[in-house]
């Protein structure tokens, strides 16, 4: 038999508790400005800057203030999207860019101070709706960033290797465990 169909409710724009971005933009900006700052960002950042500045030349309109590894990435999207081909060259730098970006969130998201501010939100929605008998199911739409800190938090991942993190399209099942009446069953 087929379960009758839940109802759907959207959740307006301004009350948004699981994009932690938003919700703690100054928070959230210092703790991942204090990772920029680690010895091992630096380098990172070192290692791509050749990268960065063919980056600059290629992509139009773009310049050192307005120079973003995801601009860069969308730049290709964009280009695929409409069909336009990449010349070989720029087909490595492509690559490169997704690498470095993927490289960035993985930092981030290795953070513990960026980990917790960014997934804190998702875990605290995800609590209150599995205790919620009629909302256990529900669905949350949450930036990738935001599940893959949540995921980083849980232990997810390795390292900050970038084939680990979960896509951009990713989805997170977390259901309630219906226990056997055990003692530990509030802990689950």
């Amino acid at each position: 038999a087929n379960a009758p169909p839940r109802p759907v409710a959207v959740g307006r724009e301004a009350a948004d508790e699981l994009n932690a971005y938003d919700a703690s933009p100054v928070a959230v900006a210092a703790a991942m400005a204090a990772t920029r700052r680690t010895a091992r960002f630096s380098e990172e950042e070192a290692n791509a800057a050749d990268a960065r500045a063919a980056l600059i030349d290629l992509i139009p309109g773009c310049d050192e203030t307005t120079f973003g590894w995801l601009l860069a990435v969308d730049y290709f999207d964009a280009r695929r999207a409409h069909g336009v081909e990449t010349p070989e060259l720029d087909e490595a730098l492509e690559a490169t860019a997704r690498r470095h970006l993927a490289w960035r969130y993985a930092a981030w998201a290795e953070d513990a101070a960026v980990a917790a501010l960014v997934a804190l939100p998702l875990v605290r929605a995800l609590r209150d709706r599995v205790a919620d008998a009629e909302m256990a199911d529900a669905v949350l739409c949450a930036h990738d960033v935001t599940i893959l800190g949540l995921w980083r938090a849980l232990g997810g991942g390795r390292g900050d290797d970038a084939r680990w993190a979960p896509g951009f399209g990713c989805r997170l099942d977390v259901a309630r465990d219906a226990g056997g009446g055990g003692d530990d069953d509030a802990d689950r």
